[in-house]
């Protein structure tokens, strides 16, 4: 809806491509869980960079790459937030996939998952994927 749309976009989403040509510290984040707004929404960062993804119809690696920032260096910048990154000195809480790259995890959200929090694994997740069926057989 409203892809052939000149701004602003029916339903549509602020204009982040402009505001990052611009030099605008784009974030993003969510407090919509299962809300009027978002009903479907359950927090997970990993879902609103795929929908983000989706919103702003990306599709080459650098805009994936672009959106993963508005969610983590970005949103930290936003929040003033010190010592955030992987880098030497901060704390180096992390999320660790199982997935080649950005792109694929945005994609496939991730499969395995291990959470650092503090220096100490705090979570292991593995979601299982189902089965197809072969419908000819």
């Amino acid at each position: 809806m409203g892809r052939n749309d000149a701004q602003p976009v029916r339903r549509g989403i602020t204009t982040i491509r402009e505001f990052m040509a611009a030099g605008v510290n784009v974030a993003i984040a969510s407090d919509n869980v299962r809300d009027p707004f978002r009903p479907y929404g359950n927090g997970n960062m990993l879902e609103e960079c795929l929908l983000t993804a989706q919103l702003i119809q990306a599709s080459r690696i650098q805009e994936f790459n672009d959106v993963y920032r508005m969610g983590t260096y970005n949103a930290a910048k936003a929040m003033l937030l010190d010592g955030y990154g992987i880098e030497k000195g901060c704390s180096a809480d992390l999320v660790i996939f199982d997935t080649p790259d950005l792109q694929e995890t945005l994609l496939s959200q991730g499969t395995k998952r291990i959470v650092k929090f503090g220096g100490r694994v705090v979570s292991r997740t593995e979601k299982n994927a189902a089965s197809c069926i072969d419908a000819t057989k």
